[in-house]
């Protein structure tokens, strides 16, 4: 269906009426601007009355002294200041996402709403649109008597999207994406709102400063977070996640937590054993450290511990022939338990949370932890003038899909990214409240990539 609103703001485009609306993109809203609506004759007598006190605060200053002109001058603001705040009040709203028509405290649901009262009233020189009922009466917009024609395919689009709305049509109102495209930048969308990016395009912001600052922040991210300073190690790094991940981390840290309640406690007595060598200065050429670090990477692998042991002394004797499948996971490991001093509590915490989850199943829920990563790390790079907007569509459309088979709906998808970002914690709170609001935010709002593409989308390009 093609957008309601967009379509709306054609009819209306050319005649008297267009500034009579006001067409807002991002709360998927038809707005008649308050001063049309709501200059009662109190907030009117407060604009007159401001406008008078400065008026006379002025001729006091010349013709007079003392303090008058600045009481007239004090008081003008307060009345000025009313009449402001009079006027942050909602005029006449069609309010497409709630399917709700907003006019001062009233608010009429688009079922309740009739066709009738949207009338027009003819003049001489003019037809007036208003809205009548529910206790309303409302002038909306001002078309010329030579505009009638106009006046009523206004009035009958404005009806149509009251009556079939197209809410997630809505949402989209000013977006070039196609729906595939919006149902990938959904897949990132958590992360980005979180860290002040677009939900609703693949780039940064339209205004220039925003989009300066942004461009800013998606550099200085790759460079604290990723190590990262140029498309050949962004790249690296879009690899890593997809494959093997945080996931495979996980899955083996839920193998830890299967394991015989000894085998596991002890695995993390040694967690907390070696973080307290390496505080105390130990580096792996000392047996106690080294021999702790061997029986942990052993017990991680579960019956690969063999090989993950193998490949653990291979290191430590910088011998490149380490035994395959293994030697990446325990290279990785052993520098992050040599490095962040928070491993070791995070990594016990990991084991805690698993406890009864199947490796294979720890796999596959949490792989949107890391491709939606992935996504927004393509979407930083295209910030970055480092990958073509086309290029990036093309490399992000085969994760969309595999996302989408992985998950039965947004909301499901989002909530395994929440869950994958609190076990990569460990179980800690680390802005969690702030990923969990941007969750809600997209749930909720109708310019989320969530409300305008529906999860069960045949995902192909559709872009030229």
């Amino acid at each position: 269906m093609a957008n309601q609103i967009e379509q709306l703001e054609a009819a209306v485009e050319g005649t008297l009426a267009r500034n009579d609306f006001y067409f807002d993109a991002d709360e998927s809203t038809v707005k008649v601007p308050v001063l049309l609506t709501a200059w009662s004759a109190s907030s009117m007598l407060l604009l007159l009355g401001g406008l008078a006190l400065w008026i006379a605060a002025a001729v006091v200053h010349f013709v007079a002294t003392g303090p008058a002109a600045l009481v007239c001058l004090a008081l003008g603001a307060v009345l000025l200041a009313g009449f402001g705040w009079a006027q942050r009040r909602s005029g006449f709203e069609i309010r497409v996402a709630q399917r709700t028509v907003a006019y001062k405290r009233v608010r009429v649901p688009f079922d309740h709403v009739r066709p009738e009262e949207l009338v027009l009233d003819r003049g001489i020189d003019m037809v007036v649109l208003r809205f009548r009922g529910h206790g309303v009466d409302v002038k909306l917009g001002e078309f010329r008597a030579s505009e009638e024609p106009r006046a009523r395919e206004f009035r009958d689009r404005l009806w149509e999207l009251i009556a079939r709305t197209d809410v997630r049509g809505a949402g989209a109102y000013g977006s070039d994406l196609t729906p595939v495209q919006w149902w990938i930048i959904g897949t990132s969308a958590v992360f980005a709102e979180v860290n002040g990016f677009p939900t609703d395009r693949l780039g940064t912001d339209a205004m220039a400063f925003v989009a300066k600052r942004q461009r800013a922040s998606a550099a200085e991210l790759l460079a604290s977070a990723w190590g990262t300073h140029d498309p050949a190690g962004l790249a690296r790094c879009v690899d890593g996640l997809l494959d093997p991940g945080h996931r495979e981390d996980f899955a083996l840290s839920a193998g830890v937590a299967g394991l015989p309640p000894h085998a596991r406690d002890e695995y993390l007595w040694l967690l907390g054993h070696a973080d307290g060598l390496v505080r105390g200065g130990a580096t792996l050429d000392a047996p106690p450290l080294r021999d702790a670090v061997r029986r942990i990477v052993t017990l991680r692998h579960g019956a690969a511990g063999g090989r993950a042991a193998a490949a653990f002394d291979a290191q430590v004797l910088g011998d490149p022939r380490v035994p395959d499948g293994v030697a990446a996971d325990v290279r990785s490991f052993t520098r992050q338990l040599l490095a962040d001093r928070d491993f070791w509590r995070e990594e016990g915490g990991r084991v805690r949370m698993l406890h009864g989850a199947h490796p294979d199943a720890v796999r596959s829920r949490y792989l949107v932890w890391d491709y939606g990563r992935a996504m927004m790390l393509y979407r930083w790079g295209h910030m970055l003038d480092w990958i073509p907007a086309e290029d990036c569509w093309r490399a992000m459309l085969p994760i969309a899909a595999e996302i989408q088979r992985h998950y039965g709906s947004w909301r499901e998808m989002g909530a395994a990214y929440l869950d994958g970002r609190q076990l990569w914690a460990g179980g800690a709170a680390d802005h969690h409240a702030d990923f969990t609001a941007a969750y809600e935010a997209m749930a909720s709002s109708p310019r989320s990539p969530w409300n305008v593409a529906e999860w069960h989308l045949p995902l192909h390009r559709d872009w030229h």
